[in-house]
């Protein structure tokens, strides 16, 4: 069985000659056509084979192929995924793979031409042939699948197997102005038309029978960006799906997960029709058994032909173990942000304000959006008891991407309930004063002027006390002297039950996690305190917390 990969040979042979050593590129040139020669222990392909087989398709046009059993069972499921959407039930089908197996050339390369071939037997049910999107991250991407797809669909021995693969015949009538059949990002045969589209990219007035979603997210670096990840997600929903065929169509998703909030897992969460869902880890952490066609223990590779268990160890242990889980595993975790403690998070025993001591101050504090569309941040809203001593309890807490209007209205409403206890006991709102934050002081000055007090949060600033992780030690300070309590977790069924886990999951993550809008709000209230109060001043915070020695 072959265990060297040609790309690595290649790169042997052209460094040789760089260097002048004749010989030993010759050496690994031999080398590399034997490894790219045809396998004697392979039958040759027939044509009914191309012809119920993606994999045998994909023999075809590709001699030096060879496929091992994840490409086989790849092939299986692509060819039922194919019989699905002809047979009009609308399959979805999502696939998570490591890098580099091989699923582009099935799924890109060679699902259109099997699809629009095979479409040609059934004229009644695609009268204008099958439509195909192919997507990636980027639009050149997209295009250069679509352009090995196209140049495939003209080779003589795919014609042979599929005839309705060629150009469409066009009858020259009056007024018949010539169309460029040979583009790359949007060429048609008699059975059917392929689109090229990138992430985020125009679909209008083009349907599709099949969308391929092959890579959406580029690298780790952009699956950490929260905002394209939503853009994508905005664009699965709004566009991508509102282009499918309602008489039969389907969608197939292919890729590394490389996030916990992956873009197509949210689409997938979405979607009124079941999604079936495969899992390829490079290692496997269980034994498996997959359709009946590729069997495996425990610790065994997914692809050790072409993937050996040594080249995989050896790139476990030089990267970093969240990209592995993510990009080889299919476990994308969000890292624990070693910020806070967990132990050091105790649950208040206030469940309600009638339970909380009447001598406790009482303070609002929230953090607003800069909009209210899906992509952006929450507002948060946080109720909170200060006792005597200097605890800090979180008695209730509320977050949403809502219009500005409700956030308001939500403020409001927690100040009339609580504004006699801030009066009595020299409590305040606390708002950030910025972005939306500063329309809502302006409008609320004139019914609560007493009340407010505005946060001036200062951009992040690299060596000086402004940074989010910089005001985040206030609460951190407090957690450690186990001065700062959360709700009880035991309430999640309560109307803020998703607010209150959200609130934990954030400060645990943090500055790791996704969001940080409850580790805003509690860190500008904590700061006020620190600037107001007798029990933990500036001063005794930072020397706590190791940071104002020398202050």
């Amino acid at each position: 069985m072959n265990t060297v990969d040609p790309l690595y040979l290649e790169r042997l042979r052209r460094d040789a000659l760089s260097t002048g050593d004749v010989h030993r590129a010759r050496l690994y040139a031999e080398k590399l056509k034997r490894v790219l020669a045809p396998k004697t222990d392979q039958a040759p392909v027939t044509e009914a084979e191309a012809k119920r087989s993606v994999v045998g398709l994909a023999r075809l046009t590709t001699p030096h192929y060879n496929p091992t059993p994840v490409h086989r069972l790849l092939g299986r499921i692509v060819d039922a995924f194919i019989t699905d959407v002809l047979l009009g039930k609308h399959p979805r089908l999502w696939i998570e793979t490591p890098p580099r197996i091989g699923k582009t050339t099935i799924v890109s390369h060679h699902l259109p031409l099997a699809a629009m071939g095979r479409s040609a037997f059934k004229p009644q049910m695609f009268p204008n042939g099958m439509g195909i999107a192919l997507t990636s991250y980027s639009a050149s991407l997209a295009t250069e699948n679509s352009r090995i797809a196209r140049t495939l669909a003209s080779d003589h021995r795919v014609l042979s197997v599929y005839p309705h693969l060629s150009p469409p015949r066009i009858s020259r009538t009056r007024g018949y102005q010539k169309q460029n059949f040979n583009k790359i990002d949007d060429w048609s045969t008699q059975s059917g038309r392929v689109l090229a589209v990138g992430a985020d990219g125009p679909f209008t007035g083009k349907g599709a029978n099949i969308i391929v979603f092959d890579d959406l997210i580029k690298s780790w670096a952009d699956a950490q960006s929260r905002r394209l990840r939503e853009t994508v997600s905005l664009w699965l929903q709004s566009v991508a799906k509102t282009r499918l065929d309602p008489m039969a169509s389907g969608m197939i998703a292919i890729g590394t997960r490389w996030h916990v909030e992956e873009p197509i897992a949210a689409f997938v969460a979405k979607d009124s029709r079941p999604w079936h869902h495969v899992k390829l880890k490079a290692i496997a952490d269980c034994d498996e058994d997959w359709l009946g066609i590729l069997v495996r223990k425990a610790g065994e590779a997914l692809d050790p032909d072409r993937w050996p268990l040594r080249s995989l160890y050896d790139i476990r242990d030089s990267i970093a173990p969240p990209i592995w889980s993510a990009l080889y595993q299919q476990s994308p975790t969000i890292e624990d942000g070693g910020f806070f403690d967990a132990d050091n998070l105790k649950e208040t025993p206030y469940l309600t304000w009638a339970s909380v001591p009447e001598d406790w101050s009482v303070w609002i504090s929230t953090d607003a959006a800069k909009a209210s569309q899906e992509k952006n941040d929450r507002h948060v809203v946080g109720e909170f008891a200060v006792s005597p001593d200097g605890q800090v309890h979180c008695i209730k807490v509320w977050h949403g991407r809502v219009p500005y209007e409700q956030y308001e209205a939500k403020v409001i409403e927690s100040i009339e309930r609580l504004k006699d206890r801030m009066v009595r006991t020299r409590g305040k709102v606390i708002v950030e004063d910025a972005a939306n934050g500063s329309t809502l002081l302006l409008n609320l000055k004139s019914r609560y002027g007493g009340l407010l007090r505005p946060f001036l949060a200062q951009p992040d600033t690299p060596g000086k006390d402004k940074s989010k992780e910089a005001r985040a030690i206030y609460p951190q300070v407090l957690s450690q002297r186990g001065l700062l309590y959360l709700p009880k977790q035991i309430h999640l069924e309560r109307s803020d039950g998703e607010s209150i886990r959200t609130q934990r999951e954030e400060l645990l993550t943090f500055p790791n996690g996704v969001h940080d809008d409850h580790v805003d709000t509690i860190s500008q209230l904590c700061v006020i305190l620190a600037t107001a109060s007798k029990h933990y001043s500036v001063l005794d915070m930072l020397a706590y917390a190791g940071l104002g020695s020398n202050v």
